[in-house]
């Protein structure tokens, strides 16, 4: 079920020219379209962002895949362009880029390709078909998917496609009347493994197919004896449902106090404290759920959304701040290294008490710092790395 839960992706990375996989051309604009005419070729764009996590991940899945290179390196000059920096921001404006990664095919004359930019279609079989489509060769299109699906067809290869094409074609997820068709084309002896299995456990909600699915057949999803999952099953399923005008609140609720009652006051409170770091209320949240870790334990997820409110809030205390820096301490070690967890750990350090070692760190990585000055994503991080390299205060992000 690789299809319905693409992960629109790209790479950071070049690769030399003895690589099998995509080799990307390190020239300006005008020299990768001057390239592109000489050798009679189209252009391809990978536009992408330094913060971007999914255009890092795709490094070591699709762009060195052999298959994809031989297609990419015969017909296409391979570009990759940071949206944010030097030219960047004039081509992806020109091409209306409005999401990471976008994979963009023009013409040595700068026209585009049928319309050519497509957001969210990184798996190996997605590039291969862009690139088909970018040189004319005959794909079926979204309005003879939609045609087809009218017309009744539900099987597995055509509901893939299908929501293939709907991802390219709208950047619009399947809902989940279209999972469930595609999760019910499937063998039966196939459904409860694989994608196929965590299909149902990401899509269910209280109330939904999903849900009952799982609930049908509990023996083959442990998950449900666990307390951390169900409290993240009924926070999120009470915390969806403002936005879902098909679904009543109070029905979730006596489903929720039926199935899970050891549980239920658990994630009402989980829901509620959270509700406090999505409405701006970053100080009380951080405390709040401090709290609750202490009374229930860590949790799964605990970092980013404490770390993102940490780094926020107006009054941390230094006694909060030393709490928090674990989240961060791997990005510290990542390789590349991560800019965001290095300047959110110095960030923290600093309002811990520990300024000296906030500006040691800073000082550390001050080469990696300077390369995002011109980052309109990173602009908080930058900022306060080179205050902190000065042995100033930093300030919390403003969202």
């Amino acid at each position: 079920m690789k299809k319905l839960l693409l992960l629109a992706v790209a790479s950071l990375i070049s690769f030399n020219s003895f690589s099998q996989g995509i080799e990307f051309f390190h020239g300006t604009w005008e020299e990768a379209k001057a390239e592109a005419k000489k050798q009679d070729k189209k252009i391809f764009i990978d536009f992408y962002t330094k913060w971007c996590g999914p255009c890092r991940s795709i490094a070591k899945e699709i762009f060195p895949l052999k298959s994809v290179g031989d297609v990419y390196n015969k017909e296409f000059i391979n570009l990759k362009i940071d949206a944010e920096v030097g030219e960047g921001p004039m081509l992806a404006k020109k091409y209306k880029v409005k999401g990471y990664p976008t994979f963009t095919y023009v013409n040595a004359d700068e026209s585009e390709l049928w319309n050519g930019t497509s957001v969210g279609y990184g798996d190996e079989e997605g590039m291969l078909k862009l690139a088909n489509m970018a040189l004319g060769k005959k794909v079926k299109t979204w309005e003879e998917y939609q045609a087809e699906y009218k017309a009744g067809n539900r099987s597995t290869e055509f509901l893939e496609g299908y929501i293939s094409a709907q991802l390219q074609a709208k950047q619009m997820p399947p809902n989940d009347q279209l999972k469930m068709e595609l999760w019910k084309s499937y063998p039966e002896a196939e459904r409860f493994k694989g994608d196929n299995r965590n299909t149902v456990l990401w899509s269910a909600q209280l109330g939904n197919d999903f849900y009952q699915v799982m609930m049908d057949n509990k023996e083959k999803f442990p998950e449900l004896k666990e307390n951390e999952f169900v409290v993240k099953l009924i926070s999120m399923s009470l915390s969806f449902v403002k936005w879902d005008k098909t679904k009543n609140a109070d029905d979730l609720h006596v489903i929720a106090k039926r199935d899970f009652p050891k549980v239920y006051e658990q994630a009402v409170e989980y829901m509620r404290i959270d509700e406090l770091r999505f409405s701006g209320k970053n100080d009380q949240f951080i405390k709040e759920i401090f709290a609750y870790i202490d009374r229930y334990g860590e949790f799964e997820g605990a970092g980013f959304s404490i770390g993102s409110a940490a780094t926020s809030a107006k009054n941390l205390t230094k006694k909060q701040a030393k709490r928090c820096l674990p989240y961060y301490e791997e990005g510290l070690h990542m390789d590349p290294p991560h800019f965001y967890s290095i300047s959110s750990y110095a960030y923290l350090q600093y309002k811990s008490g520990d300024k000296k070692g906030a500006q040691e760190l800073a000082k550390k990585y001050t080469k990696l710092t300077d390369t995002f000055d011109d980052s309109k994503k990173m602009a908080w991080s930058y900022a306060n790395m080179k205050l902190m390299e000065q042995g100033k205060e930093p300030q919390p992000q403003t969202r």
